[in-house]
């Protein structure tokens, strides 16, 4: 992960909104890392996600050595639930892709040397103060903070 010095951007509001914005973000070859807060909705932010219609889109738990998504809090490290032959095969893929990346979910900052990392947080996650470690482990890393009410709206800001 590279330390960012990212100027703030007034919040970005909607997913048709934050979905253009990042379009604009990646222009040539980009990679971007969604890492998820527990408890994020990774079926609605894949089919978000994939509005940027990159070439290849990996859900880290297709890396996973169990198909259950890991209980970070639990673990000493996520890195202890990827599968190591799938994670080297995903990261042969990323390095051959000529197009847009995205790697989604608990650990995506892990498979791959990204050009955008984003950290999404939820609405179960912002109330439990177990996650504030996790999150603070990455603020100094993220790009952009995509934030829910709660209600099903979704800002972004930078970070």
């Amino acid at each position: 992960m590279k330390t960012t010095t990212n100027k703030a951007i007034a919040p970005v509001e909607g997913w048709d909104n934050i979905i253009a914005y990042l379009r604009k973000k990646t222009l040539c070859k980009t990679v971007i890392a969604v890492e998820c807060a527990m408890g994020a909705d990774c079926d609605e932010l894949t089919k978000e996600f994939e509005k940027l219609d990159p070439i290849l889109f990996i859900n880290t738990r297709e890396l996973f050595v169990s198909p259950e998504s890991p209980d970070i809090s639990a673990a000493k490290s996520i890195t202890n639930y990827f599968d190591f032959e799938k994670l080297q095969l995903a990261r042969t893929a990323i390095d051959n892709a000529d197009d847009n990346v995205i790697v989604l979910g608990c650990g995506a900052h892990l498979v791959s040397d990204e050009d955008i990392l984003i950290y999404v947080d939820s609405a179960s996650a912002a109330e439990n103060k177990i996650f504030d470690d996790h999150k603070k482990h990455f603020f100094p890393y993220v790009n952009y903070l995509i934030e829910s009410d709660g209600a099903g709206g979704y800002k972004m800001t930078k970070q």
